[in-house]
């Protein structure tokens, strides 16, 4: 389960599994990143990201962490 929490001063993107336990951050360029959707193969991670006062669609490979804005 992936969602968004502040407890690190801004939002970021978090995940831990349905049954709890800790949760581990994913986003960690930027800080302000938010609304979180997992593609359906769990490969790619898109969310919104506040760049320059401007909110844009990046990607995130899960399996990498090589974050991409979206054009």
């Amino acid at each position: 389960m992936y969602f968004v929490s502040d407890r690190g001063g801004g939002p970021q993107i978090y995940r831990t599994t349905t049954s709890g336990g800790n949760a581990e951050r994913v986003t960690f360029s930027g800080n302000y990143n938010i609304s979180p959707s997992i593609s359906p193969d769990g490969r790619t991670l898109a969310y919104i990201s506040r760049v320059g006062g401007a909110f844009r669609l990046h990607t995130l490979d899960l399996s990498t962490r090589t974050r991409s804005p979206s054009h």
